[in-house]
């Protein structure tokens, strides 16, 4: 990992792999942040280029990975083979305005929720990327969210 780098983010997929991100700390960050996997003590960078690399959440049936890409305000979505753990098929799911995507999570409907940082919101997405609602939050910098039994 390069010098003024460290992990900012990890999830465990639903086959139970940790996925994590770095940031760049430096007092000029550049994209050199990267998507990590750890797989049986092996740990993999999966995909590079980015300042900070944060949130995932997988779909409920574990075929779709999305990943939030703070420094863009965008979130992507990948097609995830949950037997290999590989990605494929990268696409933009949203770029998201008035603040940027942390900490993600995903429902059972498919919907994916974003915890907006600078933003005091969490935003609800369609599987579509069609933002449908949005939970205005007391606090401005939302870090992640996640679903507990009721």
């Amino acid at each position: 990992m390069p010098r003024d780098h460290r992990f900012n983010d990890g999830k465990v997929s639903p086959e139970r792999r940790l996925w994590g991100g770095t940031i760049d700390t430096s007092d000029h960050p550049s994209e050199t942040a990267g998507l990590y996997k750890l797989d049986d003590n092996n740990l993999e960078l999966v995909e590079s280029g980015y300042e900070n690399a944060n949130g995932k959440a997988w779909s409920a049936d574990g075929t779709i990975m999305y990943y939030a890409d703070t420094a863009r305000s965008t979130i992507w979505q990948y097609d995830y083979d949950p037997q290999s753990g590989k990605l494929s098929g990268k696409r933009e799911f949203v770029t998201v305005d008035n603040g940027n995507p942390d900490g993600l999570c995903a429902d059972d409907r498919k919907r994916v929720y974003a915890a907006i940082s600078g933003g005091a919101r969490i935003d609800v997405f369609e599987p579509d990327g069609q933002r449908i609602a949005v939970v205005a939050l007391p606090v401005p910098n939302p870090k992640s969210c996640t679903f507990a039994p009721g």
